[in-house]
């Protein structure tokens, strides 16, 4: 631990933060470990943190905001309203038109939320349309079977095989090929009970499955494309919070209690590290 000018010590790290004063004493940072207050769709831990804090630092702002007015005769925004301005609070709303930097984080996330939702939807709903399509096939195929054995024309078949493969672009090719032979002996299958309409509805069937494939793949970027979105606007964030840092440090060095609190506003909590259970002793082996 380092001695200053006055001969007074400083600690580092959770107890104390050195901010270029030495001669003013910071007071402790309470520091709550996980316990991250975000509430909105989902966000890694750490973003949550930072998000966290941004949050913080806006309230800071907002209860101190005659603190950092111009001081006349001067109109112009001093740079702490502007960097506060520019961070928002956490109640802006990007549906209502904001464009903080903490309602863009809400839409980022917002964004995130829905396009896992719409990956996972198109999941299920390709999940179901292949099942479907699959269904359909072993009907068409079992029925040109039995036409094939009928009219002693085993080369029918030659056309009427599901694929050794789970790619759904392979699917499709072979439903669409099947629904082009099935057409041209129609009137063989309608024989065997299949509806009039069967090779229409095999077709819908698999422009069906190849929509819901489209939507999933949607999803899956839309849900990258937010997430990737998020860091960009956290790294801002912390950009801003590094200026108010040091306008705060110049600002309130010679109040402890206002920098103890801003202190405490910009300060991130970092999740507990979770402690490694030791392993039992091994017993003793028995006497013999």
């Amino acid at each position: 631990m380092a001695k200053y000018g006055d001969g007074s010590k400083y600690g580092s790290g959770a107890k104390y933060r050195k901010t270029g004063t030495p001669d003013i004493p910071q007071p402790p940072v309470e520091i709550h470990k996980h316990k991250h207050h975000y509430k909105g769709p989902k966000m890694n831990e750490r973003h949550a943190a930072r998000f966290d804090m941004f949050k913080r630092v806006g309230d800071f702002g907002t209860e101190r905001v005659a603190e950092f007015v111009p001081v006349p005769p001067s109109t112009t925004p001093t740079k702490a309203q502007v960097l506060f301005t520019a961070l928002g609070l956490s109640t802006d709303d990007p549906d209502a038109g904001s464009t903080t930097l903490m309602a863009r984080i809400k839409a980022a996330t917002k964004g995130q939320q829905a396009g896992a939702g719409a990956y996972h939807g198109g999941t299920t709903s390709k999940e179901v349309q292949r099942d479907g399509l699959l269904l359909d096939l072993r009907g068409i195929i079992k029925s040109a079977g039995a036409i094939a054995e009928a009219q002693g024309k085993p080369e029918i078949m030659d056309t009427f095989r599901l694929p050794h493969t789970n790619s759904n672009e392979v699917l499709a090719a072979t439903a669409r090929a099947i629904a082009d032979k099935a057409e041209t002996m129609s009137a063989a299958f309608i024989e065997l009970e299949h509806p009039a309409n069967f090779v229409t509805a095999l077709r819908q069937r698999v422009a069906a499955f190849e929509s819901a494939d489209s939507d999933q793949n949607v999803g899956q970027e839309n849900q990258q494309g937010a997430t990737a979105s998020i860091g960009p606007l956290i790294q801002e964030g912390l950009t801003i919070v590094k200026q108010l840092d040091a306008i705060m440090s110049n600002k309130y060095r010679s109040d402890a209690e206002k920098m103890g609190a801003w202190l405490a506003a910009s300060h991130v909590e970092r999740a507990a590290v979770a402690k490694k259970t030791p392993a039992p002793p091994t017993p003793p082996a028995p006497t013999p």
